[in-house]
């Protein structure tokens, strides 16, 4: 472990622990510093940043055939990227995506500009309940777990917790309590 790894780390808004256990991983270590390079904030970044460039270095498996980095990270820096659904997509970008940085294919992939509001999960959710009435009826509670799936599948860039909060209050509208 580096002392001025872990100096590099803190520079960019990492709390002291995530950047000492990210110093003592090799690997780790030298791929968030090729991400923060890339990045070019060896200054220093916001908190909430820092924390997306770690999780783009901590979940690269190598940095083997990652293509377009610089371009992709641009969009974590300037806050278009900000959710975990949408660093994930990103990180696929990173690996499979094309040879050429193609923006617009880009921000759609990863939901650059997507927002969704309580109302329109709430009509998807709705939709959603429509499509799998049967199974509802039939399987009730039991189908919770497939028509999650098919809501989460179809609201990809939505917050988690709007989501959920309106999945559970629409089922049990529909449902009733368990019984």
């Amino acid at each position: 472990m580096s002392a001025d790894d872990v100096k590099l780390f803190l520079s960019i808004g990492l709390d002291k622990k995530k950047a000492e256990l990210a110093a003592k991983n090799e690997k780790v270590c030298a791929k968030l510093k090729a991400v923060i390079e890339a990045a070019g904030v060896t200054g220093g970044c916001d908190g909430p940043v820092a924390l997306l460039l770690f999780t783009v270095a901590t979940r690269l498996k190598t940095m083997t055939g990652v293509k377009n980095l610089k371009e992709c990270l641009a969009y974590v820096l300037n806050g278009k990227i900000k959710t975990p659904p949408q660093v994930t997509e990103l990180l696929t970008q990173l690996t499979k995506g094309p040879e050429i940085f193609d923006p617009k294919s880009f921000e759609t992939a990863c939901g650059v500009g997507v927002v969704l509001t309580e109302a329109d999960v709430r009509k998807t959710v709705s939709k959603v309940f429509e499509r799998n009435d049967s199974l509802l009826a039939k399987d009730r509670y039991r189908a919770m777990g497939k028509v999650f799936g098919q809501v989460r599948g179809a609201l990809k860039f939505a917050n988690g917790k709007v989501v959920k909060d309106v999945f559970d209050e629409l089922l049990l509208k529909k449902l009733g309590p368990k019984t």
